[in-house]
């Protein structure tokens, strides 16, 4: 059977508010002048309380100001997050159309390279995910000294995880030599990978402070960081290519 509301309640206790959609918002009667007669004296309609001025009682009322308010609530932890996908799509893109300036070879072995990297990086930037739902929980039961004892842990997991990443990228593009694919453009990757695998070890850091940012639904300092760092890649890069030429 379908648990109800009372019985979640029960089972999470009290650090937990437990919501219901309350069925379709449309569908329900706007006051009691809509409700059919039968009903009217039914307890099980009203569930445990009924209204004590019955007839004055209004069903629908904040319905919809209660939604606009918990929807502006969404949006202003989910924007701040779509705009940092944005300025990451904006660093790749970045990357890419300078590559491809600086010629094919280039543009080639930096595909090639970001094939190599996009797997194994994924896989470790996943373990550090989990740090969102977990500070999340911990910050919704007001579980502050929880919060940052979990941190703490985590963040020996990801210098870890930082440290196998600069070892794997360092010496593991070396692999790319067995490839069937012209000596040049393998070169160029490996170069690439050792170039960016220090860099990786701070980027998984990152991960885990902006997890945690998140985690408490600070989403727009996360915005603000990756924001800036995308037009700083975009002024380093031009610049660099203009020089080049």
């Amino acid at each position: 059977r379908q648990m109800c509301i009372r019985d979640r309640s029960k089972i999470l206790g009290s650090e937990y508010i437990v919501k219901s959609s309350v069925g379709h918002i449309r569908d329900l009667p706007r006051n009691t002048k809509s409700i059919p007669a039968e009903y009217k004296d039914k307890e099980i309609y009203w569930g445990a309380v009924k209204p004590k001025d019955f007839e004055n009682a209004n069903i629908m009322e904040n319905a919809y100001e209660q939604f606009f308010n918990e929807s502006k609530y969404f949006f202003r932890i989910g924007f701040p997050m779509l705009g940092s996908q944005l300025s990451f799509m904006i660093m790749s893109a970045t990357d890419t159309i300078v590559a491809g300036r600086a010629g094919a070879d280039q543009l080639a072995g930096l595909v090639i390279a970001n094939s190599f990297t996009y797997p194994i990086f994924m896989f470790m930037a996943g373990i550090i995910f989990s740090v969102i739902p977990i500070v999340a929980q911990l910050n919704g039961a007001n579980k502050d000294l929880e919060i940052g004892q979990k941190i703490r842990e985590v963040f020996w997991l990801a210098t870890l995880l930082g440290l196998l990443l600069v070892i794997i990228f360092y010496l593991g593009s070396q692999l790319l030599i067995f490839l069937p694919i012209d000596e040049t453009i393998t070169s160029i990757s490996i170069s690439y990978l050792k170039a960016i695998s220090i860099g990786m070890f701070f980027y998984i850091l990152y991960r885990l402070l902006s997890s945690y940012s998140e985690g408490l639904t600070l989403t727009i300092p996360v915005f603000i960081v990756v924001f800036m760092g995308a037009l700083i890649n975009i002024c380093l890069l031009y610049t660099s290519d203009a020089a080049d030429e």
